[in-house]
């Protein structure tokens, strides 16, 4: 009521707002509860700022009780009757019947509060009324949907229903069997091991090394192994034990002699809460999960207290978030894609899998950019669940089982209205680790929590379920959701672009794609990274790969910027020096010859050769074939560009007649003429009058060679002229380029002149010959 009245700007009295205040105290255990909302706390702002009075508010908040209140409150604690409801523990207290007493509601908080009840729901006979009053400080039990059931109201975490004008006494019997039936069907299943659990357990044979134990405690971050032999689980070795043993330098002992052997284990469905008192009482900080003699997983502690605490494991992402991942699934992505999402989420259901979209799909699809390839992670077999899948749909399935992944091709059906070729990959969860910076990863099937940890950034590490019992559940573990929202690139850790440095300019391509930006801390570590020569230990062909992904970007000119910024030019060489001008000429120049030119361009090369234009052509040469690792031809096209780009006056000549010019431009590969043409666009003196008239005319010429002149040929050759008597000979070839160059020239048209033209070269005619001489003489040669 208060926000409605904020946004209407119907501003209450100071009194109304103190009342107001009191309720949402009351409501929100003084804002404390875990049921409070932002939108609480907005109001309660806004009640002060109409002048709530804090010091009233004070009064009631730490009032005591009277004595009606602490005898309805002995009788209360008198009949607790703590029940099981599918795990939530709830505190059903019934008292005899009395007269009214008011504050039942509170007194009832401080009887959950005192049995350490999760929920609580009270059966107060009073006067002529039978009021039941429920409270709930968890997920697992609405009390407002329970309260609906029995007539009354409230919401998830305060609900009341009243039977008035009845014999109260006699109806709690009745209303208690009510609830007993009730609660099971609105308590929410207790979270199991199986759903909180690690997996697979990493483990170690029992002749293992203390050396051994550590390096794959590090490799994991993990602070224990399971020893297991032969399936069978041996003990557990924690990182204490391990630190101990190095302690006393025995690393080369084996952890058998160190094991903790008497293990304590869980099994899949033993529900959080045993979970909790089975580390308390027994004061382990882990708990294999085993069913029938095989090891499926393992319970931290930081497992049970992410639970605990209202925060539904892995997913890290409020229930509006997932409301909101629902919807744009309904509403940004087409119908037939909605269809196979579903398909795939019962097939997984019914192979006992588990199935997420994730990835570039889920990023996109909250940001709202279109991305149509669906990448699929499986727990715990992609293979298997993509066999189903291609079955069920009739697709070619591509396997690769050395990384676990899968490739299903769906069949064209103009009714589905997909693309061709339409293909969903699936990929087994797994974990990667680095033996050395730069290093290809390590890989390991693993659970989901693992692979999305493995990721490069949050925004990348988020995931959406698809059984059809979860659909849309959005999986958050890191925050991905908000830096979208900030616009912002975050790393998963410190050592990100240390163990892999591509991740780089995968941040810079995001930057530009999204308009994000790294936080300052990410920007620092890739900075860091560079400076300590990180891209070194990639290999010339993924530095390529990475390098021309920024040059195929929309706008690859910011990325390019950003590579200044971040030293990665300097690591390429030096002496590189960004003509900012030129780089800013270079998308027109690239549509320019798309449309004039129209022969295949290689655009990641006219990039490349301008960012090396400002080094001698050797030295831009040095870097594609040492850093980059470029075939010999595109190397020799880069060091043409780069070498020619600057002699656009000279090559340009307007002056210079059409046979000339067409000599000197006909060698230039298509990326050189583009970095002419960007080249004579760039002018540091544009606004002089004389120098401008000089570039507009260049240009001309190197519009009408690339629209003109390079087309030109004769309209007979060698063989006419062999048919007529002629030798084959220089003097024929001669002849035939003096005849091209008098028709470029426009001394001669047609077949017969032409024809006629080269005859009169070769029989020795003085006319023809002094033509020849004129067009030397004013080309120049």
């Amino acid at each position: 009521l208060a926000n409605v009245l904020r946004d209407l700007d119907d501003r209450p009295s100071a009194f109304e707002a103190t009342a107001m205040l009191l309720g949402i105290y009351e409501d929100t255990g003084s804002l404390s509860y875990a049921g409070t909302t932002p939108q609480d706390l907005e109001a309660a702002a806004w009640l002060l700022r109409q002048g709530a009075d804090l010091e009233v508010l004070g009064q009631f908040s730490r009032r005591g009780l009277s004595g009606h209140q602490r005898r309805l409150f002995s009788e209360m604690l008198a009949g607790v009757e703590m029940v099981d409801a599918k795990g939530v523990r709830v505190a059903l207290v019934r008292t005899p019947q009395g007269p009214y007493v008011d504050d039942a509601a509170m007194l009832l908080t401080r009887v959950m509060e005192t049995e350490e009840a999760e929920a609580a729901v009270a059966l107060l006979p009073m006067d002529s009324t039978l009021y039941v009053i429920a409270r709930s400080r968890t997920d697992g039990l609405d009390v407002g949907t329970l309260m609906r059931a029995m007539g009354g109201g409230g919401h998830s975490r305060a609900a009341s229903a009243m039977l008035k004008d009845a014999d109260a006494g006699a109806e709690v019997d009745r209303v208690r069997a009510q609830l007993m039936e009730l609660l099971p069907q609105h308590a929410a299943p207790e979270i199991t091991a199986r759903e909180i659990m690690s997996y697979p357990p990493r483990t170690i044979e029992p002749e293992g090394t203390v050396a051994e134990a550590r390096r794959r405690m590090v490799r994991y971050g993990h602070s224990g192994l399971l020893v297991m032999a032969e399936g069978r689980l041996l003990g557990v070795v924690t990182r204490r034990d391990v630190d101990k043993a190095r302690h006393h330098r025995l690393e080369h002992a084996p952890v058998k002699g160190y094991m903790t052997r008497h293990v304590h284990t869980a099994n899949p469905e033993t529900p959080l809460s045993e979970l909790e008192r089975m580390m308390i009482r027994d004061g382990i900080g882990r708990l294999p999960v085993v069913r029938e003699g095989e090891v499926l997983g393992i319970v931290t502690r930081t497992d049970v207290l992410k639970a605990s605490h209202g925060v539904r494991y892995l997913s890290g992402a409020r229930r509006d978030r997932t409301d909101q991942a629902r919807t744009y699934l309904r509403e940004r992505i087409p119908a037939e894609i909605q269809r196979l999402l579903k398909r795939v989420g019962g097939l997984a259901e019914g192979t006992e899998s588990c199935v997420y979209a994730v990835g570039g799909f889920v990023r996109d699809l909250i940001v709202g950019e279109r991305n149509l390839d669906v990448d699929l992670l499986v727990e715990p077999d992609a293979i298997r669940l993509a066999r189903a899948f291609a079955a069920d749909v009739e697709g070619e399935l591509k396997i690769e089982e050395r990384f676990g992944t899968a490739h299903v091709i769906l069949p064209r059906r103009e009714e589905d209205g997909l693309p061709d070729e339409f293909q969903v990959d699936f990929a087994t969860a797994r974990t990667e680790s680095y033996a050395r910076p730069g290093a290809l990863p390590e890989v390991e099937h693993s659970s989901v929590a693992d692979d999305l940890r493995r990721r490069d950034f949050t925004i990348n590490a988020m995931a959406i379920a698809l059984r059809p019992d979860s659909f849309g559940e959005l999986l958050d573990p890191f925050g991905g959701c908000e830096d979208l929202d900030h616009r912002r690139i975050r790393v998963l850790h410190n050592l990100s672009f240390t163990e892999d440095p591509t991740r780089l300019f995968r941040a810079i391509r995001f930057e530009e794609r999204y308009h994000f930006r790294m936080d300052r801390h990410t920007e620092a570590l890739a900075t860091h990274a560079v400076t300590e020569g990180a891209l070194g230990h990639i290999t010339p062909e993924r530095l390529r790969r990475e390098l021309f992904n920024l040059f195929r970007e929309q706008k690859p000119i910011g990325t390019i910027l950003r590579l200044r910024e971040l030293g990665v030019l300097t690591w390429l060489h030096p002496g590189i020096e960004l003509r900012d001008g030129l780089l800013r000429q270079v998308p027109g120049a690239l549509e320019w010859w798309k449309k004039e030119g129209r022969d295949h361009l290689n655009t990641t090369g006219v990039y490349l050769s301008a960012v090396l234009a400002g080094l001698a052509p050797e030295q831009a040469a040095g870097v594609a074939r040492d850093r980059l690792r470029l075939p010999p031809l595109e190397i020799t096209r880069i060091q043409q560009a780069v070498e020619v780009a600057p002699q656009w006056e000279r090559l340009l000549d307007p002056a210079a007649a059409p046979a000339e010019l067409t000599a000197r431009l006909k060698g230039l590969h298509p990326e050189a003429l583009v970095m002419l043409r960007g080249n004579v666009s760039d002018g540091q003196s544009d606004k002089e009058v004389d120098n401008q008239k000089i570039r507009n005319a260049s240009k001309a010429v190197l519009d009408r060679f690339v629209r003109e002149w390079r087309g030109v040929g004769l309209e007979f050759s060698g063989d006419d002229l062999k048919a007529l008597g002629y030798r084959p000979g220089p003097a024929m070839g001669a002849a035939l380029q003096a005849t091209l160059d008098a028709k470029l020239n426009g001394t001669v048209a047609g077949r017969e002149d032409e024809l006629a033209f080269a005859q009169r070269l070769l029989d020795g005619d003085g006319d023809a010959a002094e033509t020849l001489h004129a067009e030397k003489r004013m080309s120049g040669r």
